[in-house]
């Protein structure tokens, strides 16, 4: 999907980065083995994923994505509060 940029690069790294570096240490001898039988290009798409990962952290990818977190965790929430909701404790009686 990535190289044929059918999905957005930072969608994919942002959340297979850990696991997809994690793989490649257990798969990467294995890998090799295979590309001394098959060629160079055996589970080049996959590699390529993990060089992304790589050079592109987590925590970096979830910066350019600019997600909104909570100013406070988690009991202080409230989040069955009519306030979580934007509706006021008249209208859930009404």
């Amino acid at each position: 999907m990535l190289a044929f940029a059918a999905v957005d690069p930072r969608l994919l790294v942002g959340t297979v980065s850990y696991r997809s570096r994690q793989a490649w240490r257990v798969l990467e001898p294995y890998i090799l083995a295979e590309r001394a039988q098959r060629g160079e290009t055996c589970l080049s798409h996959f590699e390529h994923l993990v060089h992304l990962a790589t050079h592109n952290p987590w925590a970096t990818a979830v910066r350019k994505f600019n997600l909104k977190h909570f100013d406070s965790y988690p009991a202080e929430l409230a989040l069955n509060d009519a306030s979580a909701t934007g509706s006021s404790p008249q209208h859930e009686n009404a």
